[in-house]
């Protein structure tokens, strides 16, 4: 008799995969979509809105009407969706106790660190460049001609400063899948990126100078626009670091957040 071919083992496929079912099919994964759409279209109605204000002034008043730029706007909401679902690739495991069903399934923790990380940042990355680019796009041709925006340049001398944008989702997804690991608790790892992003960077404001500067420029919501631009007019501080500089800080965030967790979670008992 000839024996039945083994079927291949290939555990980082295997956890690929398995890692992209369970991102597919959770709820989460469609609310945070759902919240990047509603947020495009609410930063479009937005423009929308500054266009019939726009019109409905007089000529001499119409100068008065200033809007952020729309990729600013939306920016803050999409990392914060998606670093919530970066969050959850852990936490909410830990919460439903199917992470030991995930870790007697993958014993080897770092690939299963690895396999979250990369589906994780497949969608980050696809959904902040389109949530970055359609808005900024919809907002533009909704704005045509009219100088409202606080940066008026053409799209194209903002190209840097946008995929800038869409890769700083990325990274802080990224960072939340290794916060998630560590912490466990959703609850506690949303307050923690709260206090991440919005809290601690608008704190440096009030550091004498040039210290809130300088504190402000390595903190991983302002990185980007030091790698997209040397313009910071639109912004509270005034970078310091270099565009190789702030894209290298960037990926350090990242590599620290998913080292820390992978010495943790190979240490625990789940």
């Amino acid at each position: 008799m000839t024996p039945a071919p083994q079927q291949e083992h290939r555990p980082v496929r295997d956890a690929l995969a398995a890692e992209w079912r369970k991102t597919y099919s959770a709820r989460a994964t469609w609310f945070v979509a759902g919240a990047v759409v509603l947020t495009m279209l609410a930063v479009t109605s937005l423009t929308v809105t500054v266009v019939v204000m726009w019109e409905g002034l007089p000529p001499e008043r119409r100068s008065d009407v200033v809007m952020s730029p729309p990729d600013q706007v939306v920016l803050m909401p999409l990392q914060l969706c998606l670093g919530v679902l970066g969050l959850l690739t852990f936490t909410a495991e830990h919460r439903t106790g199917m992470i030991r069903s995930t870790f007697v399934a993958v014993p080897r923790r770092g690939t299963v660190l690895a396999a979250k990380t990369a589906v994780t940042g497949v969608v980050a990355l696809l959904l902040g460049y389109v949530g970055v680019l359609v808005t900024v796009g919809a907002s533009w041709w909704v704005a045509g001609d009219r100088s409202f925006f606080l940066n008026n340049d053409p799209l194209a001398e903002q190209l840097p400063l946008l995929l800038a944008s869409g890769l700083s989702v990325l990274m802080v997804a990224i960072v939340c899948v290794g916060l998630g690991a560590i912490v466990r608790s959703t609850a506690a790892a949303v307050v923690l990126l709260v206090l991440f992003l919005y809290v601690l960077p608008m704190s440096t404001t009030y550091l004498p100078a040039p210290w809130d500067d300088r504190v402000a420029s390595v903190m991983l919501p302002n990185l980007h626009h030091q790698v997209g631009t040397d313009d910071f007019a639109m912004v509270y501080f005034d970078g310091v670091l270099a565009p190789p500089a702030a894209l290298a800080l960037m990926a350090a965030y990242a590599a620290i957040a998913l080292g820390a967790a992978a010495v943790v979670v190979r240490r625990r008992d789940t």
